[in-house]
């Protein structure tokens, strides 16, 4: 390997996390949860991007380098998917993962999730709150009172 690749590898891994595997049984929670998620294109990562770093508990973004792929991201701290804590922020991003799947392929940026993300977030001045995609996803998982919470309260 020349200095050049592995101060790129360097460069690359700091920007972003590694890849981690997900939990069989986690896994396998979700795959019921989202049956039409393919999860074969989601790659799961504890941390955040270098430069996304700050107030997020997690995100999902489109791969960079992949028209299809699509990344989960997770503060290394909340990294709990074998929790209901854990697999309730995990199923929030998977929901994002799903509409990015559904959403339709693309390239580096110009997707249509991340059009129709930023167009919602202006149409809604710029706020996290009330943002649609945010709104739906947390109405399924990741906010107290959600159907996820619900659920496991009702369980208990």
């Amino acid at each position: 390997m020349t200095r050049l690749q592995a101060r790129a590898r360097r460069l690359w891994r700091w920007l972003f996390p590694p890849e981690i595997e997900l939990p069989e049984a986690a896994r396998r929670r979700l795959a019921a949860l989202f049956p039409t998620l393919d999860l074969r294109r989601v790659s799961f990562h504890r941390g955040l991007p270098h430069l996304l770093r700050g107030g997020s508990e997690g995100m999902a973004l489109p791969a960079p380098f992949s028209p299809v792929r699509c990344r989960i991201y997770i503060q290394p701290e909340l990294w709990r998917p074998d929790t209901d804590p854990g697999f309730s922020l995990l199923a929030h991003e998977a929901f994002h993962a799903l509409q990015i799947q559904e959403a339709g392929p693309g390239i580096g940026l110009v997707r249509p999730f991340l059009v129709l993300y930023l167009a919602c977030w202006a149409g809604n001045r710029f706020q996290y709150l009330g943002h649609p995609l945010e709104e739906d996803a947390y109405d399924l998982a990741g906010r107290w009172l959600s159907r996820f919470e619900r659920a496991v309260q009702a369980a208990e």
